[in-house]
């Protein structure tokens, strides 16, 4: 595997890791803000938002610019927003309009980053591996274990989950 690989796996990595942070303190969030069930839902769906946005301007953007340049400038993006909403966001419209920003950046390594791969793989190499493989037998068997996942370490910790 190329340095370039690893550069952008590893670029990948720090701009998706904190992207669901909010998503799993969402109970904090609600209490510290005040917010309601529907509220808090606006705070992660915001995210997906401003990556639906994003695509739409940084699409076309990676025909003209140099890919390396976008992922940088959506890295940066990303990572800005996602300290902004750690230390900055007060409320529900705050935190929401970072977390716009941080999937606007998010798009801007995912989509360039996509293409990057697919530009860097071996035609032959990719056709013979989607033969070899059923489609959406990897994806259905990851949900099934997803949902059967808290009950059994429920039954190996003794603990309850929150319904």
């Amino acid at each position: 595997m190329s340095s370039r690989s690893f550069l952008l796996a590893g670029t990948l990595a720090l701009v998706l890791l904190p992207s669901q942070l909010p998503a799993a303190a969402l109970p904090l969030i609600r209490t510290d803000w005040s917010a309601s069930a529907a509220e808090a839902g606006w705070i992660v769906a915001a995210y997906q938002l401003g990556y639906a946005l994003a695509v739409i301007a940084v699409l076309p953007l990676t025909d003209r610019v140099r890919s390396s340049r976008v992922i940088a400038a959506g890295a940066l993006a990303t990572s800005l927003a996602n300290v902004a909403f750690a230390f900055g966001a007060t409320d529900v419209i705050s935190g929401s309009l970072l977390r716009i920003l941080s999937g606007f950046g998010l798009a801007g390594v995912y989509m360039p980053g996509v293409r990057l791969v697919a530009q860097s793989s071996d035609p032959a190499r990719s056709a013979a591996r989607s033969r070899s493989s059923r489609p959406g037998s990897c994806s259905s068997r990851s949900a099934g274990a997803a949902q059967r996942l808290p009950s059994h370490l429920s039954r190996w910790s003794r603990c309850r989950w929150p319904s």
